[in-house]
């Protein structure tokens, strides 16, 4: 006998609970196979952010599920947070393994992400790459097949942002480019302080403090 999943695949936004997935015992005819007594069918994911759930509203954690005496399936939820396609495996002593390959998708739209660390500028010198991320909640890249705008913004009255790396081309927008999820910036400020630096698109906004101080970056 062996073990095999008799519900579809799924297609899940990260963090979105499954509906509900079934695996049978079966023999060589993928007939049901009912078992001679209680049996335990582990559960595993090819992703590390892939927990399995007792209940359909993916609050209680399970790592197995049992087969009762003379039963032939078991049914369990699942959820990950990481865009991709895991695959699940159930397997379980003296019976073959089953597979099913799944796919998450990004969740809804969640912030502008800061990916790389804050700067130290000299006052009046254009700044290094500064570069955004477009985000679900759980950091997964959401792309788009339309190019988007991401609006940038500074708490000081004396920064300004630019698109390329010699602050010349000043530009009150970062591209992001269709198909990507990602775009970056340059900035500058006369004055000597710790502006924060605002980026937003539509509902989704990020933000990261910089300093500025006198004379050449540090």
């Amino acid at each position: 006998p062996r073990l095999a999943f008799t519900t579809a695949a799924q297609a899940l936004q990260a963090g979105q609970c499954s509906a509900v997935t079934t695996v049978q015992v079966q023999d060589g005819t993928n007939a049901a196979w009912p078992v001679g007594a209680s049996t335990t069918v582990n559960l595993s994911s090819s992703s590390a952010a892939g927990p399995f759930f007792s209940d359909s509203t993916c609050v209680t954690s399970i790592t197995s599920v049992t087969l009762a005496t003379g039963a032939s399936s078991a049914s369990f939820f699942w959820k990950d947070t990481v865009a991709g396609t895991p695959t699940l495996t159930a397997s379980g002593t003296g019976r073959g393994s089953g597979s099913q390959l799944e796919t998450i998708n990004p969740g809804p739209l969640f912030t502008v992400r800061f990916t790389a660390a804050a700067q130290t500028v000299g006052a009046g010198v254009c700044s290094g790459v500064t570069p955004l991320r477009i985000e679900d909640a759980y950091g997964n890249p959401i792309t788009s097949a339309a190019a988007r705008q991401v609006a940038l913004t500074s708490s000081a009255g004396t920064g300004t942002f630019y698109s390329d790396s010699t602050c010349i081309t000043a530009s009150t927008n970062a591209t992001v480019l269709a198909g990507s999820a990602t775009t970056s910036f340059f900035w500058k400020d006369t004055a000597i302080g710790t502006p924060t630096l605002t980026a937003t698109y539509t509902t989704a906004v990020g933000t990261q403090g910089q300093t500025v101080v006198a004379g050449s970056a540090t």
